[in-house]
């Protein structure tokens, strides 16, 4: 049975081929035994990479090709669908004369060779406050959706098809946006329209600076995945942007040195560069985060940026002010009112499952399954601290 670096080494090598069309390594199909195929499955899979893999792979048989299959055209109707409601979504803003501004997967579809390789899980629009609710009182109707939610920073909606669309009436949630959310505050100023019409998109550098933030802030929280390095490679080769106005606008938002390498990590995996000492510490930190990010991963991140395990115990349970008003609005005119609503959001984390949680993240800090000082090393490498 291959060993589980080997079976990163198969993947990486597929995914390769499926984004650049290089050959496989020779001696690489004689190696994909059903007993490997199955491993690379269950690694894709936990990255929503099977498709690609599938895309890659050579012509082979048996249930877990079969599964690769099923995966590619499973990524291909769902990019149908979200396509569809996008449309859908567009046409209505477009008739009503509310500016949107397409986000993350709508745009870094056309980079890929095909545009339903790039998968996501939401539809994401931003647009300006002031349309927000006007928006929302539009779209149930004609999207036959249904309110999914509301933050202090987006708007959810899921239409009757499934697709879950993510208004945004704000770059960067406050208290996670950091240097970059001060930078892309109004980030209509960095956007143009397209064609003359309602639809915007950001200019090359803001986009760019977007995609490395958003990566830094999942980052933070336990770990990006692996499909935004692979988005990054793609915009690195594709995005047309100013060079220095791009590392301008990085090192103003404290990211330089973190989109550097994470630049340096998808040419590994993707160019077959060399590894250096931190891009092995940063690929060891996103394997073990998964998709969505690791509750060790994040324990070390966060107990790092507050100071140690008592500081971090009591964030957890005393959020900072400027972090609780986000959650509670009312906070910002009747700040008064902060110790009643750290009461409230106790109350609500018993009751929505999130006291399972920080059950969890105090188990991390006992055991220290992050392992906080190669991370807190890797935060200062990458200067996140």
């Amino acid at each position: 049975m291959e060993k589980e670096t080997d079976i990163w080494a198969l993947t990486r090598s597929l995914l390769k081929r499926a984004l650049t069309g290089a050959e496989l390594p020779d001696g690489t199909t004689e190696r994909l035994t059903e007993d490997a195929l199955q491993g690379i499955l269950r690694l894709s899979v936990r990255y929503d990479l099977a498709h690609l893999v599938a895309c890659a792979l050579p012509e082979l048989h048996g249930e877990t090709a079969k599964a690769f299959e099923t995966a590619k055209l499973k990524a291909f109707m769902r990019c149908e669908q979200q396509d569809y409601e996008f449309r859908r979504l567009a046409d209505a803003l477009e008739q009503a004369k509310i500016p949107f501004l397409p986000l993350k997967g709508v745009e870094m579809r056309d980079f890929y060779p095909e545009p339903w390789m790039r998968t996501g899980c939401d539809v994401d629009v931003m647009l300006h406050e002031a349309d927000i609710d006007r928006a929302v009182e539009l779209l149930l109707p004609a999207l036959q959706a249904k309110p999914h939610g509301r933050t202090p920073h987006d708007v959810s909606i899921q239409t009757v098809g499934g697709v879950h669309i993510e208004l945004h009436y704000r770059g960067f949630e406050q208290n996670r946006g950091g240097k970059a959310g001060e930078v892309l505050r109004d980030v209509w100023t960095h956007a143009h329209s397209v064609s003359g019409g309602m639809r915007y998109a950001l200019d090359g550098e803001a986009f760019y600076l977007y995609h490395i933030a958003h990566m830094a802030k999942h980052f933070e929280v336990g770990g990006c995945g692996v499909r935004p390095f692979l988005d990054l490679w793609l915009l690195d080769r594709n995005l047309p942007t100013d060079t220095e106005k791009t590392k301008k606008l990085l090192s103003e938002s404290g990211l330089l040195k973190f989109a550097e390498t994470c630049g340096a990590l998808a040419r590994v995996w993707l160019e077959d560069e060399p590894h250096t000492e931190l891009t092995v510490a940063l690929e060891r930190y996103i394997l073990r985060g998964g998709m969505y990010g690791d509750i060790a991963n994040m324990v070390a991140v966060q107990q790092t940026k507050n100071g140690g395990k008592w500081r971090y115990i009591r964030y957890r349970l005393f959020l900072p002010y400027d972090s609780i008003k986000n959650q509670y609005p009312v906070l910002k005119k009747h700040k008064w009112l902060t110790p009643v609503m750290q009461v409230r959001r106790w109350a609500k984390m018993v009751t929505d499952g999130r006291m399972r949680r920080t059950a969890s993240e105090l188990r991390c800090l006992r055991e220290d399954a992050g392992g906080r000082e190669q991370v807190e090393t890797l935060l200062r490498e990458l200067e996140l601290q």
